[in-house]
């Protein structure tokens, strides 16, 4: 069987209310059981691909959230085959991409943190070029241009380092200029940091701890 407009519509309707009266656990066991019925559906045609996915990239982001990361890069890989241009799912797409670059660092696997920061710069080059004034989506590229700052620090390679804070800079002064609304603690954290991060690019260690750090308290690999 199929899932029909009305099935996948009760489908992310009783997966919200598991998820807020049984929590993140029994809602990613729901999703898992529905996963293959709404994949069917979907390749079927048998109903619109974003409505119908929805509880599926409502799973993939609470993966990410919960750091089951090897699930939610499974689940995101299957929804961008179907939707590359979705704009939600390529939002979610790019935190599990921050967040993985992140454990990478912490793992000093620098090879793999940058694979990670690239797929997320391209993502996100993708996503806020059609839309430049939405706020949450230059957060996420400013993150991105954070990340390969750090990377290039922990390279030693200060040039680099300070041609990507420049691009945080940007993003920022880009975003006063259109009026857009921004996380306070990235205001007062992020373009301090930035700006003196383009005079005087800092120490290896320090710009991988603070970065890291930054994008977990301002939302960069979270959704």
């Amino acid at each position: 069987r199929t899932v029909g407009s009305a099935d996948q519509t009760a489908i992310f309707r009783e997966l919200t209310r598991i998820l807020n009266e049984e929590g993140v656990p029994a809602a990613l066991a729901y999703g898992a059981t529905q996963a293959p019925e709404i994949l069917a559906g979907v390749q079927a045609g048998c109903v619109g691909e974003r409505r119908a996915l929805q509880p599926l990239l409502t799973v993939a982001n609470l993966l990410t959230n919960n750091r089951r990361l090897a699930d939610a890069e499974a689940g995101f890989t299957e929804l961008l085959a179907l939707q590359p241009d979705w704009p939600d799912l390529m939002q979610g797409a790019v935190r599990f991409h921050h967040a993985s670059h992140n454990r990478a660092i912490t793992h000093d696997n620098l090879i793999v943190a940058g694979t990670y920061a690239e797929t997320a710069r391209s993502l996100g080059a993708r996503l806020t070029a059609p839309d430049p004034t939405n706020a949450g989506w230059q957060r996420d590229l400013s993150v991105n241009h954070w990340k390969f700052a750090a990377i290039e620090e922990s390279r030693s390679d200060p040039s680099a380092a300070r041609s990507w804070w420049q691009k945080v800079v940007d993003v920022l002064d880009g975003m006063k200029a259109r009026g857009c609304t921004f996380p306070r603690a990235m205001k007062s954290t992020l373009k301090p940091r930035a700006k003196s991060s383009v005079r005087d690019a800092p120490s290896p260690l320090i710009g991988r701890r603070v970065g890291v750090d930054f994008s977990r308290r301002c939302g960069g690999d979270a959704v």
